[in-house]
């Protein structure tokens, strides 16, 4: 009942992937290249909750976008993964640990709650909201926000049209 990712990872936050294919975008978006990390090294153990289509997710990685760790510290992950199929899938992330090469005593913090909705059989809807603050960056607290709306109508089985809006 308990799936365990080990080693390199992609991160559980957001709209947008990795792979330029298989991203729903044309270009990417500010969430994507500057909220959320891509990758991580760790591990990620995940398990069903009671509740059908609701998963516990935790886990310790390296940070964000590093092979080896570049601080004393670790950063925790955690969240709820959410899948009823066409109705919603997603999830709730939580990341919080030192991200400051050679500084582990600075934390970062990002909470993103990504959902994807299926309306109709050729239009999926992907929302995305993402908080985040970092410490010691400009000498205060810094903070961050955004949201993501992406659109995805499927034309034809090989052609969809999409759009994000800010």
């Amino acid at each position: 009942g308990i799936n365990v990712k080990l080693g390199k990872f992609v991160t559980l936050e957001g709209i947008e992937v990795i792979e330029s294919p298989l991203n729903p975008t044309i270009t990417r978006g500010y969430l994507f290249a500057l909220a959320e990390p891509f990758t991580h090294v760790g591990f990620l153990l995940s398990r069903p909750l009671p509740v059908e289509g609701l998963e516990l997710r935790a886990g310790l990685v390296n940070g964000w976008d590093v092979l080896s760790d570049n601080n004393d510290g670790k950063t925790v992950i955690g969240g709820l993964g959410i899948n009823y199929g066409d109705l919603a899938t997603g999830g709730l992330s939580i990341y919080y640990g030192p991200e400051q090469a050679g500084n582990g005593k600075n934390d970062r913090t990002s909470v993103d709650l990504t959902l994807f909705t299926k309306p109709l059989t050729k239009l999926t809807i992907g929302l995305q909201g993402n908080w985040g603050k970092e410490e010691g960056i400009s000498g205060e607290t810094d903070s961050w926000s955004g949201i993501g709306i992406q659109p995805v109508y499927q034309l034809t089985d090989k052609f969809g049209q999409s759009k994000l809006i800010f």
